[in-house]
């Protein structure tokens, strides 16, 4: 997305964000990849790849490795919009995540001493899946009132630490690989039933934070979440994220919809690289509050 001030909006296939939105709204990407047997393949968003195929594949026993962004794929990406003669806000996956940020702030240093009138900003959202998906959603509603980049940075750097992520995963094997919960957490918890309630805090990262016993518990967790934390939420518009469990997240959204009655809600699937870690059955509630939620 462009603006009549020159800038191009930019962000990473870690937003999660539907293909039809970043399509309407002209919003390149810059792809992670994810591994399945040593073959590597890029996220884009579902556009070639079969995200329930991959679901079904993690279901049936594989295991997905992932790959930050290096520094060479952010100069190939962002190197074409400076030959435009345009500056560049890229919004970017969580620091506390991955080192792809990283790649990025150095590609822009690098490509900033090679085109010195061009300007690219680099925002860590500090955000995951949606969470980042729904900071890009807010700058896409500030270009269209006309912002101008330097004031549109400001805003994402006041409004990052507002946006509240919660979450909660269906199997607590992948968070065990992913190193969030021990192994003997992990066997307890499933024999159990615990289905943990996790955030993403103020540093971008995972914290597990209660314990509820049962799915539909925890699902209602996450409604909760939002009664607690969220301001002026009848004004917003929300996001529903989910691990190939379409049935939960409609569950959750017809209970928003008619409890607190948002403006709108927007659901889509989790892309590979976050499933590869969370899992299938993950569902999360992305929305604006006063801080992170803690």
């Amino acid at each position: 997305m462009k603006s009549d001030n020159k800038f191009v909006l930019v962000t990473d296939s870690s937003s999660d964000l539907p293909l039809s939105y970043v399509k309407v709204n002209n919003i390149p990407f810059i792809s992670l990849s994810f591994i399945f047997n040593d073959v590597s393949t890029k996220d884009d968003l579902g556009e070639t790849n079969d995200i329930k195929g991959f679901y079904k594949r993690m279901r049936d026993g594989e295991m997905p490795s992932t790959a930050q962004i290096n520094v060479g794929d952010f100069n190939e990406f962002f190197t074409p919009f400076l030959e435009k003669e345009l500056d560049i806000l890229y919004i970017g996956f969580s620091s506390g995540l991955s080192g792809s940020f990283n790649s990025s702030k150095i590609s822009s240093l690098e490509l900033m001493k090679k085109y010195p009138l061009r300007k690219i900003v680099c925002i860590d959202s500090l955000c995951a899946s949606l969470g980042e998906g729904l900071l890009v959603h807010l700058a896409v509603q500030k270009i269209k009132e006309g912002i101008d980049l330097e004031d549109l940075v400001n805003y994402l750097e006041n409004t990052k630490q507002k946006i509240c992520h919660w979450f909660t995963v269906d199997d607590l094997n992948h968070l065990f690989r992913g190193g969030r919960v021990s192994r003997a957490s992990a066997v307890l918890g499933t024999l159990m039933s615990i289905k943990p309630i996790l955030n993403v805090d103020e540093n971008g990262k995972l914290v597990a934070r209660e314990k509820i016993r049962g799915r539909k518990q925890a699902l209602d967790a996450l409604i909760e979440k939002i009664a607690k934390y969220a301001v002026n939420i009848a004004e917003q518009t929300v996001f529903i994220s989910h691990g190939d469990c379409i049935e939960d997240a409609k569950y959750i959204e017809h209970i928003i919809r008619e409890r607190f009655k948002v403006k709108d809600i927007i659901i889509n699937l989790i892309g590979p690289v976050l499933a590869s870690h969370a899992g299938p059955g993950t569902v999360a509630v992305l929305f604006l509050g006063k801080s992170r939620g803690l």
